[in-house]
C-alpha cells in the first residue's frame, strides 16, 4: 500500500514537504536508511490509528496481528524522475549494497516531525572504504529504482542506506525532479510458498 511520498528537486532546499501541496523538498544529501528495527513497527502500528499524506490507512486487526505474529512485513521505497524532458542529471540517488555494510556501522538518530518523531539509521564512517555504492546515471521518466527500507525478515537485506550526492561526472547541471513513494508490503509467506 502506498501511504507517503515526496517530491523533490535539487533546486528546493529543507528535506520534507510534510503533504504541502505543490511544495517541493530538496535532495536527502546524507547517507540514511528510513527506518531501524523499533521505528518500522512504530510506524507500521502509526499506519494502522493515522492514514498517510495519501490518505491509505491500514486495518487495525490485520496490523495487531503482524506486528503480534512475527509475520513479514516490509518498507519499499519506489524513486524515479517526473521530469519528462530531462533525465535525472543533478544529485542523482545512490544506493549502498546492504552486503558490504556491517551491523556495526550502523548508528541510530531521530527525525523529529510535527505528529511524530522517527528513528532512523545513518552510518558510521568506521568502515566507509568497504561500502560499495552504486547508482544509475541519467535515470530517465520510464525508469524507477525499487528497494527496501526496512525488511522483518533476518536473511534478506533488512536496510538500503541510500543517499543524493552531488555527481562531478554529469554533463549537466539541469535540475533533478523526482518523485519517492513510499509503500507497506505484508507478505502472506504461506500464499507464497503454495504458488512457488
Amino acid at each position: 500500500m502506498v501511504f507517503d511520498h515526496t517530491i523533490r528537486s535539487s533546486t528546493a532546499s529543507g528535506l520534507n514537504t510534510l503533504g504541502v501541496r505543490g511544495k517541493w523538498a530538496g535532495p536527502a544529501t546524507f547517507v540514511h536508511a528510513d527506518y531501524n528495527e523499533r521505528s518500522a513497527p512504530q510506524r507500521l502500528q502509526q499506519l494502522a490509528q493515522t492514514p498517510g499524506y495519501t490518505g491509505v490507512l491500514l486495518p487495525a486487526e490485520d496490523v495487531q496481528k503482524v506486528l503480534s505474529s512475527g509475520q513479514r512485513f516490509a518498507f519499499i521505497n519506489v524513486w524515479r524522475s517526473i521530469d519528462p524532458l530531462n533525465p535525472a542529471f543533478d544529485y542523482p540517488l545512490s544506493l549502498c549494497d546492504p552486503r558490504s555494510v556491517e551491523e556495526e556501522d550502523w548508528m541510530n538518530y531521530e527525525m523529529v516531525y510535527p505528529d511524530r518523531v522517527g528513528s532512523r539509521l545513518s552510518l558510521s564512517n568506521r568502515a566507509a572504504a568497504s561500502h560499495k555504492w552504486y547508482y544509475y546515471p541519467e535515470m530517465r521518466i520510464d525508469e524507477c529504482l525499487i528497494f527496501s527500507c526496512y525488511d522483518r525478515r533476518p536473511d534478506v537485506p533488512r536496510f538500503v542506506f541510500h543517499s543524493a550526492f552531488d555527481d562531478p561526472s554529469a554533463r549537466t547541471k539541469i535540475p533533478r525532479q523526482s518523485i519517492e513513494a513510499r509503500t507497506a508490503v505484508i507478505f502472506d509467506e504461506l500464499a507464497l510458498k503454495s504458488t512457488i
